[in-house]
């Protein structure tokens, strides 16, 4: 639920006409947290209170990254009316439709982890390993906590990966993220950490293992690449503006170049 309040067009100015409607944020990306149904129209006021107050809702997200950052430092600590005015808030919003990730014609077919990879796989395996088979991957860094078929557990400690919004997200993002940098949050119930995977797995490997578990637990017809990886990892595509200003600035400076000479032109006429 982490989001900017106005995302931004390609100068950087606000678009208020999105507010709340979602944004990159440095590699993550900020979701849509208005009452539509591309949103959070299925959250309660309750849902909000608890996920602000926990960073985890069952069956539906996990904070991670800045997210689980303000939950951490920041929401964890207020109180309960004070959550429940943020919540009662943000229902209220004018909903606002943003593209959803496009889901398979058919489900997919069943992986026989077991039958793919032989043995138990650990983060130092990893490290040493040239695969690029989603399924080899999942079953050596995933399933030992969320399970073969990404059920998760019974307690939701470790979260299910078929009902989970950054599994189903319009974008990979925040998965591949979460892959990358792992989650250490602190809410007020309990502590919740997750390995990171982000020296142990290369860009194609991040990549492979998404689209897995996108595609096998998420039925989203994605296919992650190894690019979109190393982007995410050195913080998301760029705004235009930071992407081409020293063209800008030449341009800018040409512009008062060519007014400059007009205006002594005009002075010199007179």
């Amino acid at each position: 639920m982490q989001h900017l309040s106005y995302p931004r067009n390609m100068m950087m100015a606000e678009d208020s006409s999105q507010n709340l409607a979602g944004s990159p944020l440095g590699g993550w990306y900020a979701p849509n947290i208005t009452p539509d149904k591309s949103g959070i129209a299925d959250w309660t006021q309750s849902d909000i209170v608890t996920y602000l107050k926990t960073g985890h809702l069952a069956g539906k997200a996990q904070a991670a990254g800045p997210m689980g950052e303000a939950v951490e430092h920041s929401f964890r600590h207020l109180d309960d009316s004070d959550l429940n005015a943020i919540a009662a808030w943000i229902r209220q919003v004018p909903p606002v439709s943003t593209p959803v990730a496009a889901k398979l014609d058919t489900p997919p077919a069943a992986t026989d982890i077991n039958q793919v990879v032989k043995g138990q796989g650990s983060q130092s395996s990893l490290a040493d390993s040239s695969s690029i088979n989603g399924a080899e991957l999942y079953n050596g860094a995933c399933a030992s906590c969320h399970g073969i078929e990404g059920q998760g557990t019974k307690d939701n400690f470790y979260p299910s990966l078929t009902h989970n919004t950054a599994v189903t997200g319009a974008t990979p993002q925040n998965l591949v993220m979460t892959v990358v940098n792992g989650i250490e949050r602190k809410g007020n119930d309990i502590d919740v950490g997750m390995p990171a995977f982000g020296q142990q797995m290369n860009d194609a490997q991040i990549a492979a293992v998404s689209s897995y578990v996108r595609t096998q637990f998420g039925q989203v017809n994605d296919s992650v690449t190894a690019e979109q990886v190393k982007a995410l990892r050195q913080g998301g595509a760029q705004p235009f503006i930071v992407r081409y200003v020293n063209a800008l600035m030449i341009g800018g400076a040409i512009v008062v170049l060519l007014i400059l000479f007009g205006l002594l032109r005009l002075r010199k006429k007179h």
